[in-house]
């Protein structure tokens, strides 16, 4: 006959048992673990300040813009030439194409559905160390959030925020040409004597 507190220690094993299986099955009650989303690289690697220049030809009508980053007049325009450039609107420029993370990518074997066949923009970004970036820019998804670009030969299409796109295809119109301010220059002092002034022996 089985004693008394082997069918104790046995009822314990069960419940201990189904405890485990439980805990195992729920996860201890904790939230499922989910699998993140891989963050992917950037277009390129390379730091606002290392641009020296930057092109942007439009295909759709064939204007175009070209700026060189003068160490001390700041940015200036070349082609068309200006007087004065905005500045601010190219530097902004220069850092959204520093920092182009597409926010997904896809390899498509016709580029004609994403407008990239023959890219309705060509970007060309100099870099200090004589090194020339290109971006190939297509046609806005359907929903208009993202733009198709690409590297040239290469078939992978980058889905990049549109917004981020027009701060550079924007450069090409309106141009980026800021209106002068006039500053007043100080007069400074006259130190020859008057002609009026007469000399006492």
């Amino acid at each position: 006959m089985i004693r008394r507190n082997t069918w104790i220690a046995l009822g314990l094993f069960v419940v201990a048992l189904g405890g485990t299986i439980w805990w195992t099955r729920t996860g201890g009650g904790s939230e499922p673990q989910q699998t993140p989303t891989p963050t992917l690289e950037p277009v390129w690697s390379f730091s606002p300040e290392e641009i020296v220049a930057i092109r942007v030809d439009s295909n759709e009508d064939g204007a175009s813009m070209q700026a060189r980053r003068d160490a001390a007049a700041g940015w200036i325009l070349v082609d068309p030439a200006a007087p004065y450039a905005d500045s601010g609107r190219i530097e902004r420029a220069a850092s959204t194409l520093a920092s182009l993370r597409p926010a997904s990518t896809l390899t498509a074997s016709d580029l004609s559905a994403f407008g990239l066949d023959s890219p309705l923009f060509h970007v060309s970004i100099d870099l200090k160390d004589g090194s020339t970036q290109v971006l190939q820019i297509g046609r806005q998804a359907p929903t208009g959030t993202y733009t198709y670009a690409k590297l040239p030969f290469d078939d992978t299409v980058l889905f990049l925020q549109t917004f981020s796109v027009e701060d550079v295809t924007g450069l090409v119109d309106p141009l980026p040409i800021a209106t002068a301010t006039a500053t007043a220059v100080p007069t400074p002092e006259s130190t020859e004597t008057p002609a009026e002034a007469t000399v006492t022996p």
